[in-house]
This record gives structure tokens, C-alpha cells and sequence, in this order.
């Protein structure tokens, strides 16, 4: 698993250099759209490099609980946030060339997931364990 989150994680970096150097060449020509639109696509960027070091973090940290319930919550956590950096790159390409309004479900389902994802992990090191596990 600390394998999969650091190639994720450092996959999920050089998408976001390469959705900066996308913003940075290709910047709007409309002005009067231009505060609306460019939060959109800034905000998604972001999205990307806050997933990205997540899967990062994780790669380096990460202690996989033995066989067990602790290890399947793990599992799911981390199916999760691969799901949510699918997505959040997604929202990337969709939304920001819709704008506010249309279609934002990628970016809103790819944060529900990664905050799923998060309180999974979370929860498979926090939650007391059953009689006879560690």
C-alpha cells in the first residue's frame, strides 16, 4: 500500500506542475469572466497538489495493520483517495473549462472521497481493537 501512495503521490505532482505550466501558458482572454473562471481553475490545481501530498505523506508513513478489519478499512481509505486524486485531476480538465455552476459534482465527489478516504485511515489506527488484536 506504501508503494501504490507514492507513486500516486508523486504521479499526482507532476500532474500539478503540469497543470501550472497549462495555466501559465494558456491564461483567459475573456476579463470580464476572468475572476469567476480563474478561482475554478486555480482551486482544482490546488485540489490536485493537496491530494498529491496526502498520497505522499502516506507512502512514507504508512504501517499496514495485520489481516483483519483494520486492514480492510485501510484498504477501502486508500481505494478512496486514489478515487478522489482521479477525480480532483478530472475536475481539473472538465470544470475548469465550464465555470461555475455546471457540472461540479467531479471536484465536490473527489473532496467527499478524499475526506472518506482520510477518516478511514483515521479510523483503522484510532478505533479501539476487539478482544485479541493489536
Amino acid at each position: 500500500m506504501r508503494r501504490l501512495h507514492l507513486y500516486v503521490g508523486w504521479l499526482g505532482i507532476l500532474i500539478f506542475v503540469s497543470t501550472g505550466v497549462y495555466l501559465r501558458l494558456h491564461p483567459l482572454p475573456d476579463a470580464a469572466a476572468y475572476d469567476a473562471m480563474h478561482l475554478v481553475r486555480r482551486s482544482r490545481h490546488i485540489y490536485i497538489l493537496a491530494g498529491a501530498l496526502l498520497h505522499l505523506m502516506l507512502g512514507l508513513y504508512l504501517t499496514p495493520h495485520p489481516a483483519g478489519w483494520r486492514r480492510n478499512l485501510q484498504t477501502i481509505g486508500s481505494a478512496l483517495l486514489v478515487l478522489s486524486t482521479a477525480l480532483l485531476v478530472l475536475a481539473f480538465i472538465v470544470e475548469a473549462q465550464q465555470g461555475f455552476g455546471r457540472l461540479m459534482w467531479r471536484s465536490r465527489d473527489g473532496l467527499i472521497t478524499l475526506l472518506l478516504g482520510c477518516v478511514a485511515h483515521v479510523l483503522s489506527a484510532r478505533l479501539p481493537a476487539k478482544s485479541g488484536e493489536k
